[in-house]
């Protein structure tokens, strides 16, 4: 299902309109989208997913490696697990757990979060 399709659905299941003042524009937001994402985040943690890709040591508070994105030979990838975000030093390539699917599986939004859901055994609302 394509990430536009995906977010129409949930907006007519979940919605409730939304109008921006500064556009001018009316549309529909999903009411439960954000706290559905929050969840599949907090059952996916980025440590855990991250290390299904590039092996990780702990540094004090950080977990570094390689970063998948680029060639390296030395660790300039850091894993925050207590703000659930990745960065590389390196290439400069940040973000979430799905930002992470995205770019390693290089697939869009819709199938990142398609990924994590079965992983995390969720059920993405249809």
């Amino acid at each position: 299902m394509p990430l536009r399709s995906l977010k129409n659905y949930l907006c007519q299941r979940f919605g409730e309109e939304y109008y921006n003042e500064r556009k001018g524009t009316r549309r529909w937001l999903p009411a439960d989208f954000h706290t559905w994402l929050a969840e599949l985040k907090d059952k996916n943690d980025i440590v855990s997913v991250v290390s299904a890709y590039v092996h990780l040591t702990r540094k004090g508070r950080l977990h570094w490696g390689n970063c998948p994105f680029h060639h390296e030979k030395t660790p300039s990838f850091c894993v925050n697990e207590e703000l659930q975000i990745y960065k590389c030093f390196g290439c400069g390539a940040a973000g979430d757990v799905i930002k992470f699917v995205q770019e390693s599986e290089h697939t869009d939004f819709n199938g990142a979060v398609q990924m994590l859901a079965e992983r995390a055994g969720m059920e993405v609302p249809r």
